[in-house]
């Protein structure tokens, strides 16, 4: 009898797609990546396995969200009111904080890791047709979670799909649907600047790829300059767009969570900081073609929402928060809440990656701190920023003790160490870190036997 295969050889699996070798016109005659026709690979390449499969994509109705901060809560606000309102509800986001099932959800489910290992199990020679027969080579790690996405979301008979965008819009692998009946574009910021573009003109062409002929687009995007390249490509596509502004009262905002008034109704959703208000007005207003005025729907949707480590307060004696932010944009989110926030003294431990800014990222959160503790995370497909250069732009903003540490399990219990009763500790920079030090609090197999982060 054949050995049933276990959740860990899916992931072990799944995690090895990044050995695959590339095909050789990746790169030019020196030896270098061809950066543009890499990126263009990514759907290609998912497309000849979706062809192989029989397109588990077709007929799922799809709501497509990218932008440089936010998508990810959006993604859960559009899905909970969705499922509130009774729909039946797939979502996929990346990246995961502790185990790849986060990535897959089927209202506020993870997909089991049995459902996982069975689908791996069936795309196997699939791929391995792709190595063999395909111009543009094996899907990567994220194509082929995307594509046990789509087998999982048609077996269930999703009436809707919420698919977050990994990065960018045009060329990111998400982008392989052909239809969208609603595309959100969160916001547009300077992150990943190496692939999307230097300016944030660049990066909003990128992003906005998602806009489909037949959609319904939606923007959060305060820059007049950016929303009107998202309005021209629009009226090109004949594309019905709105601007949704902030027009909402925030009436509470502590680490319970968020209360707010929107259209003379009052919403409270456990997410913290003023910009989820915003999140979850953008949400419901791209699916009031699809739920009507459904304020009971809105409401339950948005209290239900829990998304980790976006300034979460950990269940400890001492004051801890985890928040992934890993760009500008978001640290000064995170800096503007902290400000708000009463403590003693704060000790800030951070990790970023190798790719990242770190004197844009650093400048924002590294005054507002009493101790800097310099730490990486563990991840073994993603670099850490080099200490010496964390180092050297933490010292151009503070003078404060700086202190670095390779292992950032032993970063937190210094901290923690250090920390007295009144005292702030907040974990940021980055998602892969936060997550490995969250499960301190909640394991993997905690997650995967609740399949729900808490």
């Amino acid at each position: 009898m054949e050995k049933k295969k276990t959740y860990q050889e899916a992931v072990d699996f799944l995690e090895s797609l990044i050995n695959i070798p590339v095909p050789e016109y990746f790169f030019t005659a020196k030896g270098e990546r061809r950066k543009i026709t890499e990126r263009k690979i990514f759907i290609k390449r998912l497309n000849y396995l979706l062809k192989l499969i029989n397109n588990p994509e077709e007929n799922l109705k799809f709501i497509h969200i990218t932008g440089t901060a936010g998508k990810t809560s959006t993604t859960f606000f559009v899905s909970s009111i969705l499922q509130a309102a009774g729909f039946k509800v797939g979502s996929f986001i990346s990246p995961h904080i502790t185990s790849i099932t986060e990535r897959i959800r089927l209202g506020d489910k993870f997909i089991a890791s049995e459902e996982l290992s069975e689908i791996v199990e069936y795309l196997k020679p699939y791929l391995t047709q792709c190595a063999v027969s395909s111009p543009h080579g094996c899907p990567s790690f994220f194509e082929t979670m995307l594509a046990v996405a789509f087998v999982y979301f048609k077996n269930n008979k999703c009436d809707y799909v919420v698919l977050e965008a990994g990065c960018g819009g045009l060329l990111d692998a998400t982008n392989v649907i052909k239809k969208t009946e609603v595309a959100i574009i969160t916001n547009v910021g300077l992150d990943h600047t190496s692939s999307l573009g230097e300016t944030k003109e660049a990066i909003a062409l990128d992003k906005a790829g998602i806009i489909k002929r037949g959609c319904l687009f939606f923007t959060a995007e305060r820059n007049e300059k950016i929303y009107k390249i998202f309005e021209k490509i629009c009226q090109t596509k004949k594309v019905p767009f709105r601007r949704i502004n902030g027009d909402y009262k925030i009436l509470k905002n502590d680490l319970t969570g968020t209360e707010f008034e929107y259209e003379r109704e009052i919403f409270k959703t456990k997410l913290i900081g003023e910009h989820q208000a915003g999140n979850a007005v953008l949400a419901f207003e791209a699916v009031r073609e699809i739920i009507g005025d459904n304020y009971k729907a809105m409401k339950k949707g948005v209290a239900e929402v829990f998304v980790p480590c976006r300034l979460e307060k950990m269940p400890d004696e001492q004051l801890i928060i985890l928040d992934g932010a890993h760009n500008v944009d978001k640290m000064k989110t995170t800096a503007n809440f902290v400000k708000r926030f009463k403590y003693c003294r704060l000790h800030l431990i951070v990790g970023l990656a190798a790719n990242k800014d770190a004197d844009g990222i650093l400048k924002e959160i590294v005054p507002l701190a009493d101790e800097i503790y310099l730490t990486r995370f563990l991840h073994n497909r993603r670099r850490s920023q080099y200490f010496r250069k964390m180092k050297i732009s933490a010292n151009k903003f503070s003078k404060k003790k700086t202190s670095l540490f390779i292992d950032p399990q032993e970063a937190l219990l210094t901290t923690r160490k250090n920390a007295g009763p009144q005292d702030l500790i907040l974990v940021t920079g980055s998602f892969f870190l936060t997550g490995e030090l969250r499960s301190n609090w909640y394991s993997e197999d905690y997650i995967l036997k609740k399949r729900k982060m808490i």
